[in-house]
């Protein structure tokens, strides 16, 4: 993005001219000539790729590539992290302070000042790092690219038109909101002591400020950098780096190429790189020998990859909706697979909720918060307090499924009981002892539950009659902006989940789908789902009687030793 002084690079046009690709190979020259002997590597059978646009450059595969087969090796020096780049004595002052008072992202906040110091016009790193650094600065994408990528660049009331009250707009305006506190309430106070040392003024939406709209500036610079570390940054125990080359792979969830049974990837997985940190020389296989002292990280073929296929990692077993926080995106063959659970937050219908005082004393002891910070008016007019939140939603599920109740559904089937179904000598006894009296309405509870999913599934879409099929459709049209599609498919994964803990419920009594809807239920329930989970997306049929659904082959022959005793032709 800014001329360097450096001899072997002044003849070179300037970074922010020079492609991403261009700058990809010059990135690999000048590492191959500081780094000899081994210490950086890039295969030949490696090929920088701008198939799908300048903006989108990605690496694939240049001719036949064997498993195991080492493509590249990065030194540790050129991984810039925040100890890399802030390393002067007022500038390690500034990285302490974040990662003191940043919270949950502070090494995240502590690179993205590193990137802003890096993009930059003035800069304290020596002329070999600055060079480097530029260079890698140089295959970045765009602030024009990342708007569609970034969630921290997508207009809210629009995220807000699709996500309504659920846990898709409540995940994506918690993090868009805990970026802006970073920088209004930590940030901007430190980076304006210094400002030139943070602000890249060849950035787009810098390019008609002046002097005196710094802060603006630095927000911008900081939002760029920030969207930039989210998504492209990776890092063990916590701390990320930006790795050049390998932040040019793309990636994909670890869950989409797991088997129902042992979880283990398939033969012929989309993800056919992986990743490995280590120390001395690399070897086919993904394994270091301990020669030297040098630290490196490499990438190694899974299996074994044809020629002009894509380079792609894996991003752990990251949920649909977590994929659209970190990546801005979901790609639609996510939703085929048979665990696409997300987290889910459930609200409650205002209707429960009663007005009795000895209910509600009930209800805030059963909720465990000090009275005067929270009460059930909360539940009933702030979209922020839900009933109960499900985080690692697919492993809860599964226990319930196996009949283990997480405490969350415990949570809310005795809020249940006693907010309705208690008459009034067990809400008395509940007051004295904190009995809840559990068998006796164990059947009509489960329905109640039934109504809290179907409440939600309407806030999900303020009311409207929309299936997942729906959203499908409308996200695959070519029309469709990036950002919305990945935020209609999120919104797909979600009903899903919420789908699939109704009919966990239903099953509990004996009961499918339809026997617990109503007429005149939503029609995202109208055809029943999955045998096995339930889901109403993807919607296969047992070829055989043509009556059994399924969301996949996988829960298919899953179900095929209780469905074989009724399958019939």
């Amino acid at each position: 993005k800014i001329i360097t002084t450096n001899t072997t690079t002044a003849s070179k046009p300037p970074m922010g001219i020079m492609k991403r690709g261009d700058a990809s190979k010059e990135l690999a020259e000048s590492l191959k000539t500081r780094f000899p002997n081994g210490r950086f590597v890039l295969s030949p059978a490696v090929k920088f790729s701008s198939a799908y646009g300048e903006g989108n450059l990605s690496l694939v595969a240049n001719s036949q590539i064997k498993k195991d087969e080492i493509l590249f090796v990065i030194p540790k020096e050129v991984r810039l992290s925040a100890k890399h780049v802030l390393f002067s004595r007022h500038l390690e002052g500034l990285r302490q302070v974040i990662l003191e008072k940043c919270g949950v992202c502070c090494n995240e906040v502590a690179l993205a000042v590193s990137v802003m110091h890096v993009l930059s016009k003035n800069r304290e790193l020596s002329d070999s790092s600055v060079d480097l650094f530029l260079l890698q600065a140089a295959t970045w994408p765009s602030e024009e690219a990342m708007k569609e990528s970034s969630i921290f660049y997508w207009d809210d009331s629009k995220v807000k038109n699709i996500g309504n009250q659920s846990g898709v707009y409540l995940s994506f305006q918690r993090h868009r909101d805990l970026i802006h506190s970073v920088f209004d309430d930590i940030l901007v106070k430190l980076l304006m002591l210094f400002p030139d040392s943070f602000i890249d003024w060849s950035l787009p939406s810098n390019k008609n400020l002046n002097i005196s709209s710094q802060k603006d500036a630095l927000l911008n610079t900081f939002v760029y950098a920030f969207s930039l570390v989210w998504s492209r940054s990776h890092g063990q125990n916590g701390t990320p780096e930006i790795v050049p080359l390998i932040e040019l792979c793309n990636g994909n969830s670890l869950k989409v190429h797991e088997s129902t049974t042992n979880r283990k990837l398939a033969k012929k997985s989309d993800i056919n790189i992986g990743m490995l940190s280590g120390k001395g020389t690399v070897l086919p296989g993904g394994k270091f020998v301990d020669e030297s002292d040098h630290l490196c990280s490499a990438i190694y073929a899974l299996r074994d990859i044809d020629e002009g296929e894509e380079f792609v990692l894996a991003y752990g077993p990251v949920t649909p909706l977590q994929f659209m926080i970190k990546y801005g995106a979901v790609a639609e063959t996510f939703l085929s697979h048979h665990d696409i659970a997300s987290d889910v937050n459930l609200w409650c219908d205002p209707s429960f909720i009663p007005d009795d005082p000895k209910r509600v004393a009930c209800l805030e002891k059963l909720l465990d918060v000090p009275l005067d910070d929270f009460s059930l008016v909360d539940l009933k007019t702030n979209p922020e307090f839900t009933l109960i939140d499900l985080v690692d939603n697919s492993q809860l599920l599964e226990m319930y499924q196996k009949g283990e109740e997480p405490d969350a559904i415990r949570k809310m089937r005795h809020f249940l009981i006693l907010s309705i179904l208690a008459d009034d000598s067990e809400i008395d006894r509940n007051l004295m002892t904190g009995q809840v009296p559990e068998h006796r309405y164990e059947s009509k509870v489960l329905t109640l539950m039934c109504e809290v999913i179907d409440y939600n599934l309407k806030l999900l879409t303020n009311g409207e009659d929309v299936t997942s099929a729906d959203d499908v459709e409308r996200a695959k049209k070519l029309d469709t902006p990036v950002w919305e599609k990945a935020v209609l498919l999120a919104r797909v994964s979600y009903r899903e989940s919420l789908i699939m803990w109704r009919h966990a419920f239903s099953k509990k009594v004996n009961k499918s789908h339809a026997d617990c809807i109503e007429e005149g239920a939503l029609a995202c329930l109208a055809n029943g789902g999955c045998n096995l989970c339930g889901r109403t997306y993807p919607f296969l049929v047992c070829s055989r009687c043509k009556l059994s659904k399924y969301c996949s082959r996988e829960h298919q022959r899953s179900d095929w030793k209780k469905h074989k005793l009724h399958c019939c032709k």
